[in-house]
This record gives C-alpha cells, structure tokens and sequence, in this order.
C-alpha cells in the first residue's frame, strides 16, 4: 500500500513538473528567425541551422555544386555535409530565392 501511494506522489510531482516546463517554453519570446529565445541566456532553443553556420569553403563548394561545375558526389567530400542537408540546403535557397 505505502509503494502505491509513494507512486502516485512521484506521477502526480513528474506531471507538476513538466506543466511548469511548458509554461516556460511557451513564455519565451520568439527571434527574427522562428526560434524561442531564453530570457535569462539570450539562447536561442534547438538544433543549430547547418545553412547559418557554413564556412566560406563550404559555401564555395555548394555555390559550384549548383552551377554544376562539380559532381554531388565532390561536393559531399570536399563540404564533409550529408547529400540529405546538401539537398535541404539547395531546397532552402531555392525557397529563398522565390520570396524575395
């Protein structure tokens, strides 16, 4: 009897705990870019963009890529990226290119 009781007390704190998470995610103010900001870290939350955080080479390799001075192939080598985010990468500035 007392293992159920202690249980129940251990739900229902887990559930109180993550209802207080939410609530914080759900306050945090929202960037230029889509992405909840942290009050207290200036931090912005999830995954790094792969486009945001390309080195000149790699830009360099992708911008030959789609002039199709180079193979994919080359270009998953040289950038050291997945043809997957090369693709997604290609999909993005294509996107981009649309809006403006």
């Amino acid at each position: 009897m007392l293992l159920h009781l202690l249980g129940y007390i251990a739900e229902k704190e887990r559930e109180k705990i993550l209802k207080r998470q939410r609530e914080g995610i759900e306050a945090m103010e929202i960037n230029d870019k889509g992405k909840k900001v942290s009050k207290r870290t200036k931090r912005e939350t999830g995954r790094p963009s792969q486009v945001d955080d390309m080195t000149k080479e790699q830009k360099r390799h992708m911008d030959a890529w789609l002039s199709k001075s180079i193979k994919l192939s080359d270009c998953i080598k040289l950038t050291e990226l997945s043809r997957a985010t090369l693709y997604r990468i290609k999909n993005c500035i294509n996107n981009m290119k649309y809006i403006v």
